[in-house]
């Protein structure tokens, strides 16, 4: 799904390729693995704790990236309109399809049916919750943002990631923590970097460095705290070691800011199959992580518990990875000629005053918004 319409920076699509394949990377080990326990002798450990902290790399890198973009954009309903079109498709189509010919392996509930029907509000696929009222508050968190001085700006990053990241990384707690919470702080995070960071004072050597030291400290925290687990049994979902994996891990973020950091240092360049395929990303996430689809391939078709002792495991899931996204990318790009054209003239033709009406008091009540903020 292609939410802006301009052409972007190749650099930051191939890093929202990348953010994604870190997604199901780490869905590969959180659902497949989940409540599989193994020695710390077993090499495979190192490899699923490493898919361990991957996947909220990629969540946070994808953030950044939409605030990025979405501080000097404008918001505009058509764009969360399509964006629901698809939430909508796939989480109805598996319901169909799981529920018609697949029911003895994947029995659906009343709630199933419920999250299906009304997949946004009730949270089918959390980050996309998260995004779309994220996107809804872009125009005020601009706003507001706007009216900051480089210096204000730069105390309430200070503030915020005190009590949101370095506190909970090294006590395990904080303040009223969310996902939507922490989805604002990285909103404030890429708008930071595209308002106030002058890039050619940044030295790309520096940056590796960073990234690869922040990245290596939260890998060996996160496998060391747990390989002391009171329970000598290890798990990479013990809540002991949680804090050094989270998205709001104070070593996980700085991975993030520097690697994003390190694409937009990269030469700029735009190359039209690149942006057209990392149009599909979302798409891939709402593929693969449907609440219907996940256990049905991790554990009917591709059994992922078996591969735990494997000593192909790691070249396994590599390719697993890889044909998850090609496969996911191609059913996206089928329904994006297909179902979202016809979608999209519906929206632009038969539906097109509803946006304009939305729009018209949206528009009001950021005035009214605006005029407050004075």
């Amino acid at each position: 799904m292609k939410i802006y319409d301009k052409p972007r920076n190749s650099n930051l699509e191939i890093l929202r390729i990348i953010a994604m394949i870190f997604i199901i990377s780490f869905h590969l080990s959180r659902h497949g693995f989940d409540g599989v326990t193994f020695a710390l002798s077993n090499p495979n450990s190192y490899f699923l704790y490493f898919l361990g902290i991957l996947g909220k790399l990629g969540v946070d890198i994808f953030i950044i990236i939409s605030a990025y973009f979405m501080i000097k954009s404008k918001f505009h309903f058509r764009k969360l309109l399509i964006l629901g079109g698809s939430v909508y498709f796939y989480s109805i189509a598996f319901l169909v399809i799981f529920t018609l010919f697949l029911t003895p392996a994947l029995p659906t509930t009343m709630l199933d049916i419920v999250k299906c029907i009304l997949p946004i509000s009730h949270e089918a696929y959390w980050f996309i919750t998260n995004y779309i009222v994220l996107m809804l508050l872009s125009p005020f968190l601009n706003m507001f943002i706007n009216k900051l001085s480089k210096e204000t700006y730069l105390k309430l990053l200070i503030i915020v990631l005190i009590l949101w990241t370095v506190y909970p990384t090294f006590t395990g707690t904080c303040f009223a923590y969310s996902e939507m919470i922490f989805f604002i702080i990285l909103y404030l995070i890429g708008s930071f970097i595209r308002l106030h960071v002058d890039m050619d004072k940044i030295n790309m050597k520096k940056l590796i460095i960073i990234f690869s030291i922040s990245l290596m400290i939260g890998y060996l925290l996160f496998m060391g705290f747990d390989s002391i687990s009171p329970l000598n049994q290890l798990s990479i979902f013990n809540k002991e070691t949680s804090m050094f994996k989270t998205s709001n891990s104070l070593f996980i973020l700085t991975s993030a800011i520097t690697l994003f950091l390190i694409f937009i240092k990269r030469k700029e360049f735009s190359n039209k199959y690149i942006n057209y395929i990392s149009g599909s990303v979302l798409g891939v996430y709402l593929i693969h992580s449907n609440m219907f689809v996940w256990p049905y391939l991790f554990y009917t078709v591709l059994n992922i518990p078996n591969y735990i002792n494997s000593p192909y495991l790691i070249l396994s899931l590599i390719i697993i990875t890889v044909l998850i996204y090609v496969i996911c990318t191609g059913i996206d790009i089928v329904r994006r000629v297909t179902i979202e054209k016809l979608w999209i003239y519906i929206v632009d033709n038969k539906l097109n005053n509803i946006p304009r009406w939305i729009a018209s008091k949206f528009k009001i009540f950021e005035e009214k918004f605006s005029y407050y903020l004075k």
